[in-house]
């Protein structure tokens, strides 16, 4: 089962695939920007927002065989997990609240999910990876404090 933490709070995931047992976390989560576990608020949303995965935990796997996936405001309910996929398959995203529906919105999320293989074609979770798949995720909470046009 995977475990997601917000910056107040951690939740529990329903992964359609377990990654295999006894493995390290993958993910360094003191080594992600912006830190979390504290608030994260913005007065700016048309400014773009730097969000980075710094440093792997397991430093057995090489960092350029890794998938990175991006999904904006992804709540579970909508199986169009493609809707809400923001980037590229990289370490770094930068969000800009305005530029993305439900920008009038006070609170989103930005969900980050790292794996060693590519996701299952017709994915509608974020975590639907061939078994045997090591990933893990981390979730900001974005609370925008000022208004889109």
């Amino acid at each position: 089962m995977l475990s997601t933490c917000l910056l107040t709070s951690c939740v529990v995931l329903p992964p359609t695939a377990d990654p295999p047992a006894d493995v390290p976390p993958l993910l360094n989560i003191a080594q992600v920007t912006p830190v979390l576990f504290t608030p994260f608020e913005i007065d700016k949303p048309l400014a773009g927002i730097d969000f980075k995965i710094e440093k792997l935990a397991m430093q057995s796997i090489d960092p350029t065989s890794l998938h990175y996936y991006w999904y904006f405001d992804w709540d579970g309910s909508n199986p169009m997990l493609d809707i809400f996929a923001v980037c590229q398959s990289k370490p770094t995203c930068t969000i800009v609240v305005c530029d993305h529906a439900n920008n009038k919105r006070a609170d989103h999320t930005l969900l980050a999910v790292v794996s060693s293989a590519a996701q299952l074609d017709g994915a509608v979770t974020p975590t639907d990876f061939p078994p045997n798949t090591v990933y893990d995720a981390v979730e900001w909470r974005i609370d925008n404090k000022g208004s889109c046009p």
